[in-house]
């Protein structure tokens, strides 16, 4: 009889155990999937910029080279009628 409870005892202590650990890994889990769902909102993010820079930044070096022809032209260094890959400089402004 005094096994049988020492028995029981054991099996119970073993059972909270397992229930412990359970839980740790409940939590642990839990963490790590707020984590992902914070990495993916961060990445989907950055994707969203990036696409965005991509969109402005063909545009913005168009002005500049324009802004640059333009200026050469303005201070003689550069003619109208030179060309730029058999497009004249004229029809680039």
């Amino acid at each position: 009889m005094i096994q049988s409870v020492a028995h029981r005892d054991d099996q119970e202590e073993r059972i909270a155990t397992l229930e412990q650990r359970y839980l740790v890994a409940q939590r642990e889990s839990t963490s790590a999937q707020d984590l992902n769902d914070k990495l993916e909102s961060e990445l989907a993010a950055c994707e969203a910029e990036i696409k965005t820079v991509s969109l402005f930044l063909p545009m913005l070096f168009c002005g500049v080279v324009s802004a640059l022809i333009f200026f050469l032209c303005e201070f003689g260094l550069l003619y109208p009628t030179y060309t730029v890959c058999g497009i004249p400089i004229a029809k680039l402004l």
